[in-house]
């Protein structure tokens, strides 16, 4: 009697878990084809003028990817499909120095980016939180010498208490874990 309770228990487990896999691939499969109506419909605007491109990624591992849209260089908007295609939020670095990166560590599924200003290369981490995006500032190094003059600035100065993700941000720029964004003129 009790092998029957747990083989019922099984089933019913493994036909919970192909039920929630079937749904996930529909749910992927409309998104995508939203995402692709979204990119057209963006594309088909200005055409002539469009120099954006696009990545998918789950940014917060919850089984949906995320579009995120390139825009003139330094500014990312971030959408979900949750039955249609959503902004999250936006970012713009303002620098001419900007690599977005990715880390292979499913832990952080989120984007490493890396961008220079005022001396400083700064490293830091785009994530969603709650349905929104967020960035954390993780460590810079200093190249103007004002570490060397003041007493409170080391060169490499760190922000986020998560040692890990510093390090994945290092191992991503080290290994050239650029994201390939992908031409929006190959959507039009």
């Amino acid at each position: 009697s009790g092998g029957e309770s747990d083989g019922i228990s099984s089933t019913t487990g493994a036909s919970t878990a192909a039920i929630s896999s079937s749904v996930t691939k529909t749910s992927a499969a409309a998104a995508q084809s939203a995402y692709i109506a979204f990119l057209k419909s963006f594309y088909e605007k200005d055409p002539s003028k469009n120099t954006n491109s696009f990545y998918f990624r789950d940014l917060d591992n919850n089984g949906v990817q995320e579009l995120i849209l390139r825009l003139s260089g330094t500014k990312i908007k971030v959408y979900t499909f949750d039955g249609r295609v959503t902004e999250i939020g936006s970012r713009d670095f303002m620098t001419g120095t900007l690599r977005l990166l990715f880390s292979e560590n499913p832990a952080y599924p989120g984007i490493l980016y890396f961008t220079v200003s005022g001396g400083l290369e700064q490293y830091g981490y785009l994530t969603l939180k709650d349905n929104a995006l967020t960035y954390e500032k993780l460590w810079d190094e200093d190249y103007t010498g004002r570490y060397i003059k003041e007493e409170s600035r080391d060169r490499v100065m760190e922000y986020s208490s998560d040692k890990q993700l510093i390090e994945e941000s290092r191992i991503s720029y080290q290994e050239n874990k650029d994201i390939a964004f992908t031409p929006l003129e190959c959507i039009g």
